[in-house]
């Protein structure tokens, strides 16, 4: 498996070098599991959604950090982060200093991971789709301005057969204006400390700590979209390099790690990159079959 192949391939490499003390090693997800291919995309724990929604199972990972002589082992930490503070952190720790012609939405939680520090468990935390803020998480709350359909049994049977999904499944569990959104005014409630699952709904009249963070959280929110918006252009956007991408590296056309083969033939990913919006980034799967777009299943 590529997961478990390539890290441990390069911690091999690192302890070859002898600079396993000089070696902070990060190993997380950018995303929950991938639902909208059906079961094929992993597991929450629990957690509701999953990549590409605002749920807790689309952000809430996994992260390991592995530093021999700096990082005590079998530590558990508790410290709110997020996978944009890598950057930062491994600046200050390599001695470096930040652009500061750049807006980072991303901080310095070095401490927070060595596990010098609890860090600050009231930091805003923005759950964006593309450039709208679908929730904010604020001081235990967690506001939900809009929300992606959630998938069950049900969905799976009707628009997974054979255990992969139709084209506008995917396509509208992706997509940030799919009508399947539902939008909440006022936003949808969770005190995340005591309900991480987002079963329990809860509103200013039954929990007296939420009444003086409500209108605070809803203006980080709305701020933070604007600046955004107000600021696209200047954002540093990065795609992916084939030449250093593991599996896709060198002249081979299956860019997808790990899954199964061959694939259906109503996937065309080139063509559903060009669906989504993506066309910088596009996969390259030249033997499937090119007319997948007319195609449900």
């Amino acid at each position: 498996m590529k997961c478990t192949g390539v890290p441990v391939k390069l911690l091999q490499k690192v302890e070859k070098a002898k600079v396993s003390d000089k070696t902070l090693v990060v190993f997380t997800s950018d995303h929950g599991p991938h639902i909208e291919v059906c079961t094929s995309g992993g597991w929450a724990g629990g957690l509701k959604g999953g990549k590409a929604n605002s749920w807790e199972g689309g952000f809430r990972v996994p992260a390991f950090a592995y530093w021999p002589g700096v990082i005590r082992p079998n530590q558990v930490s508790h410290a709110l982060m997020t996978s944009m503070d890598i950057y930062p952190i491994f600046v200050k720790l390599a001695g470096g200093t930040m652009q500061t012609n750049l807006t980072f939405d991303g901080l310095d939680t070095s401490q927070e991971l060595l596990g010098r520090s609890d860090g600050d468990p009231n930091r805003p935390i923005f759950y964006f789709c593309m450039d709208k803020i679908f929730a904010i998480r604020y001081k235990g709350y967690k506001f939900h301005f809009s929300t992606q359909q959630l998938v069950n049994d049900t969905d799976n049977e009707k628009n997974c057969p054979g255990g992969w999904p139709l084209r506008t499944w995917f396509k509208g569990n992706t997509q940030c204006n799919d009508p399947g959104i539902v939008k909440h005014d006022p936003p949808l409630i969770f005190f995340m400390l005591n309900d991480p699952y987002e079963n329990h709904p809860i509103t200013k009249e039954q929990d007296k700590n939420l009444a003086p963070i409500y209108d605070t959280a809803i203006k980080l929110a709305k701020d933070k979209e604007d600046d955004v918006n107000k600021n696209k252009q200047k954002q540093v956007i990065t795609f992916l390099n084939y030449d250093v991408t593991p599996c896709c590296s060198g002249n081979e056309s299956n860019c997808i790690c790990g899954w199964p083969e061959p694939l259906p033939k109503h996937w065309n990913i080139t063509q559903m990159s060009k669906d989504m919006g993506n066309k910088t980034h596009e996969l390259k799967y030249s033997e499937i079959d090119a007319n997948w777009k007319d195609q449900d299943h």
